[in-house]
């Protein structure tokens, strides 16, 4: 069952991170995530969660819509992300980036989840 059976989300399925209006995300430098290199911008943050446990970060070129308004047309990137569990329940989801030499890492906390994509800045 995914994430206690809430709503209709479903193994592979693209679904917003966050809540309502879609998440953004901003970079002053490009950014490289393993072979993917993601240029300087403001990008739409969506997750797919694929049934074997991994995930993918999904970087959308389109912005300023709600967060159920997806178009798999304006994807730039879809970033492989490492799962891990966390010790303790996470029931507001967490979205942070965490500094770590020349790059870091974005991380999605929620549930009993935790997935990291490793980047660096340009």
């Amino acid at each position: 069952m995914l994430f206690n059976g809430l709503g209709d989300m479903k193994w592979g399925m693209v679904w917003r991170t966050g809540a309502n209006e879609a998440t953004h995300f901003t970079t002053s430098k490009p950014l490289q995530f393993g072979a993917t290199l993601v240029p300087a911008g403001t990008y739409t943050l969506f997750t797919k969660i694929v049934e074997n446990g991994k995930w993918e970060l999904v970087v959308n070129k389109q912005t300023k819509q709600w967060g159920t308004d997806y178009d798999e047309k304006q994807d730039l990137a879809r970033i492989p992300m490492t799962v891990t569990s966390n010790n303790a329940v996470v029931e507001k989801m967490e979205i942070m980036v965490k500094p770590a030499g020349k790059g870091g890492e974005l991380i999605v906390a929620w549930d009993n989840y935790k997935a990291v994509a490793v980047f660096t800045a340009k």
